[in-house]
């Protein structure tokens, strides 16, 4: 907490003040003061009234800021610390964003994440809005910009968050909690805006992916650590179906999965999945399907929302071919 030198006047009791009823009556308190004597319970009242609005905003100022409000003439730094201060106390959500994108190449340690506008917050309703986000995560180091502790793992979840100091600087950070990363030092404030998944390999790269909002795909390309969408599971037989487990291929954060089902080009063949436990032969709501009337593989694609984290239910009639895909999620943010 910062100190305030704006202090209050005449507000102690018994203060040589008039009324509200009188002031708010008093002919001088429109046209002003004019020359003769002047009452000092009169002028005591103005400044009053002029100085404890004065305090007030030196006060929020020093408790939610963080800086000292001086009274040293500056306006434009009185002024920027005001604004400062408000945006840790507005009525915004930590974690809402505005055109927030995120992208891994698949051949290296970095995360790169854009964003136009992110609440960050300190978990106990204190908020800070900042502007114009623009940065990498790299998990080859540790601190701002890179992990909050430890070691890169292999074959690993990670959360990425952005992370504020009072004073507006901004960093972003890698994280295995989902809900409390280790905040460097000087940094109060963070919001959760996606997740990613290590590679099985030495380098232990963040699999390539692109981020829109809260939709994180898988970007396959060749030459890099993901060639083709991550397969979950093939060639299932019961009608009535299974639960699959999506626990390699997305977070524990996501809200659903979006799957890619493909037939395996048997005549009559078909595949469809929904959420944990559903019926997916009956068809019904939330349900994405492939029927192939010939022997030629078919797909479908769609989203899936979870029952149950990270699984979903797998049905298939006339085909041992066929196979599930996942292409992305839906972050819960």
């Amino acid at each position: 907490m910062g100190a305030n030198q704006f202090l209050p006047f005449g507000t102690g009791g018994g203060a040589n003040v008039i009324d509200q009823a009188t002031y708010s009556a008093l002919d001088a308190r429109t046209a002003g003061f004019s020359a003769g004597t002047a009452e000092s319970a009169k002028l005591n009242k103005v400044w009053r009234q002029s100085s404890i609005i004065a305090a007030m905003i030196g006060q929020i100022i020093a408790d939610y800021s963080g800086a000292d409000a001086n009274d040293d003439g500056d306006i434009s730094t009185l002024e920027a610390q005001f604004v400062a201060a408000l945006r840790t106390v507005s009525i915004a959500v930590q974690g809402s964003f505005r055109r927030l994108s995120g992208s891994a190449s698949g051949n290296s340690s970095i995360i790169t994440y854009a964003c136009d506008e992110l609440v960050t917050g300190d978990g106990t309703g204190l908020v800070q809005v900042t502007r114009g986000w623009a940065g990498t995560i790299n998990l080859a180091t540790v601190g701002a910009g890179g992990l909050d502790a430890g070691t890169v793992a292999a074959s690993t979840w990670y959360y990425a968050f952005g992370i504020t100091k009072t004073d507006g600087t901004k960093a972003f950070l890698a994280s295995l909690s989902a809900t409390a990363p280790t905040l460097p030092a000087g940094y109060t404030k963070w919001a959760r805006i996606g997740s990613f998944r290590t590679d099985p390999t030495a380098n232990k790269y963040p699999l390539r992916f692109t981020q829109y909002g809260r939709q994180i795909d898988y970007n396959p390309a060749v030459g890099t650590n993901l060639t083709s969408y991550p397969q979950v599971q093939s060639g299932v037989t019961v009608t009535a179906g299974v639960d699959v487990s999506l626990t390699g291929a997305v977070p524990p954060t996501a809200a659903g999965a979006r799957v890619i089902v493909t037939t395996g080009g048997t005549t009559n063949a078909s595949i469809a999945g929904g959420k944990n436990g559903q019926d997916t032969s009956s068809n019904t709501t939330g349900v994405i399907s492939a029927y192939a009337s010939a022997t030629v593989a078919v797909k479908s694609t769609g989203m899936i929302y979870f029952s149950t984290a990270q699984q979903i239910h797998v049905s298939s009639a006339n085909d041992s071919n066929n196979s599930t895909l996942i292409v992305g999620w839906e972050e819960n943010l």
